[in-house]
């Protein structure tokens, strides 16, 4: 049998019956076919009884949170910042260090440049375990580009896991 139905205010059809997919139509949705005088829910169309019988229960709530949790990640603004904050201080040192002639004071913005590139070899090193990233490439990059590291993967959304 072939039936007509609405979807978002259009009409559609002729379709037969056998040829829905699964959730095509809800028991809310409007249907006619022949012999009937006017449009009427999907679920008291007696001949559609089985497309909704097919039509599982809802998800628990538990598993709703479940899969709520790994939308709730938020991007990391810390290391956006971080990683602003390192490029603004070798921007200074380039700046001071160029009117400094005293070599105790280079060791130490040397010094303070090697505490920020640790911190930020460890902050990415966490957050690249904490988004489901293989931490090995990050490690790397890192290493070499510690601003833009921290600034990229503080952009990144999660990665969601793999399931085994």
């Amino acid at each position: 049998m072939q039936i007509y139905y609405a979807k978002n205010d259009t009409q559609i059809g002729p379709i037969d019956i056998v040829d829905l997919t699964p959730n095509e139509i809800s028991k809310e949705t409007l249907v006619w076919h022949e012999g009937l005088v006017d449009w009427i829910p999907a679920q008291d169309v007696e001949i559609l009884s089985n497309y909704f019988s097919a039509t599982p229960p809802p998800l628990k709530k538990k598993t709703n949170k479940v899969l709520n949790q790994e939308k709730k990640y938020e991007k990391r603004t810390d290391a956006i910042g971080f990683g602003i904050l390192l490029i603004l201080c070798r921007v200074l040192f380039v700046f001071i260090l160029r009117n400094v002639e005293k070599a105790e004071t280079m060791l130490i913005y040397g010094f303070i440049f090697l505490i920020f590139w640790s911190l930020s070899i460890r902050m990415v090193y966490k957050i690249a375990k904490e988004q489901n990233r293989k931490t090995d490439g990050w490690l790397f990059y890192v290493f070499f580009f510690p601003s833009m590291a921290l600034i990229t993967i503080g952009l990144l959304d999660k990665k969601p896991r793999k399931s085994s």
